[in-house]
């Protein structure tokens, strides 16, 4: 993370989802802040954010930029809307003469041909959010109705990916479920044939622990459901990244990170809300309520000043710094401290420990030991 710049943003173009997935740490957690914020950007707030993007790469001499639009569902814009937001991100940014790259992270359900055309116009790509196999998997993903979202997702993402559009597709982000198959549940997201899968833990802390299977072996089951997925991925022969595992084998081979995701890394991100507010990187809202806030905007702040205020945050909550029990140990060159938000407790705030160190300590000499045998 730069400390004088930002170069990943995250666009909540909706404030409004077509789900309600009951672990969603946007609507279902610590923070009802969504409320308030307008159902879409708007063209205008758009055009602000672009001219200020512009500005801030120009100052800082970027050199790469990534975009990702977000929501809430960020497919809910609908086609017409979507492919004049991108033209207008495209138009502005392409001036810059600097590799941008414009993703949207979707939940899936409103992917069609006619959206594929848009990405491809716009080289725009996009990931899908999505859990396991559907009535196993599902549980915990559903409308608002409250009935499981799988078996509609399945459907549709087999008619996207049978259009010349399936390049556009990235990949799968899926939280880890213990109480599911991890390799029945590989096999079927494998089955897409996706570039990648992002399996996250859950956005658990020490203040809300996650929840764990009963018995012995429970403290490190999370660690051992990651196992199972790593010795699957190499059963398969597939040229298919899992991003936790990838982390922790470019640890251990001493290989440079291009990933936000384990460390302190994700807390340079700048999220921009739908209003226009400058906002710090959203999985806060999973700890309390209003935590993202900074009080500035777009239009009447630059991207310096938030620059400057997610600097002092940082430095404020300890997120400089990777605590001293995690930097002295064997095992840091892979794990990094783990992923921050799971470093969480309202008492010590990020200083601890994550809440899944012993499933990395189970974790990782298991994936070190696989290496050195192959």
């Amino acid at each position: 993370m730069s400390k004088s710049s930002v170069s990943a943003f995250v666009v909540k173009v909706t404030a409004r989802c077509n789900l309600n997935c009951t672990y969603c740490y946007v609507y279902n957690m610590a923070d009802s802040t969504w409320r308030d914020q307008p159902k879409f950007m708007s063209e205008d707030t758009l055009e602000t954010l672009v001219a200020r993007i512009k500005e801030h790469a120009t100052g800082q001499a970027l050199k790469r930029l990534i975009l990702v639009l977000h929501g809430g569902e960020p497919l809910l814009l609908g086609p017409e809307k979507l492919d004049r937001y991108l033209s207008v991100i495209r138009t502005a940014l392409g001036t810059l003469g600097i590799e941008v790259q414009i993703g949207m992270q979707s939940n899936g359900l409103l992917l069609t041909r006619e959206i594929g055309a848009i990405l491809t116009k716009h080289c725009a790509t996009v990931g899908v959010s999505i859990d396991g196999i559907p009535g196993k998997g599902d549980w915990l993903r559903v409308d608002h109705k409250g009935v499981p979202s799988g078996a509609k997702l399945e459907r549709v993402l087999k008619n996207f990916l049978a259009t010349p559009y399936r390049d556009r597709f990235t990949g799968f982000i899926a939280v880890a479920d213990i109480t599911q198959d991890a390799r029945e549940t590989f096999r079927y997201l494998a089955s897409f044939d996706p570039p990648s899968i992002d399996f996250r833990l859950p956005l658990n802390h020490h203040s809300n622990t996650p929840r764990r299977n009963a018995g012995q072996g429970s403290h490190t089951d999370y660690g051992r459901w990651y196992e199972e997925i790593f010795e699957e991925l190499i059963l398969s022969k597939r040229n298919l990244s899992v991003r936790l595992l990838s982390a922790i084998v470019q640890g251990l081979t001493g290989q440079p990170r291009a990933d936000l995701y384990w460390g302190n890394e994700e807390t340079g991100i700048a999220v921009i809300e739908s209003d226009g507010s400058y906002e710090l990187v959203d999985n806060l809202k999973s700890i309390g309520n209003a935590l993202t806030k900074t009080g500035l905007n777009l239009k009447d702040h630059s991207l310096d000043e938030f620059v400057s205020f997610r600097n002092d945050w940082i430095k404020r909550e300890g997120l400089d710094q990777i605590p001293t029990q995690c930097s002295q140990c064997k095992l840091f060159s892979a794990c990094r401290g783990c992923y921050y938000m799971s470093r969480f407790s309202k008492e010590d705030r990020f200083t601890k420990p994550s809440v899944y160190c012993t499933d990395m300590m189970h974790l990782i000499p298991k994936i070190h030991s696989r290496l050195a045998a192959a």
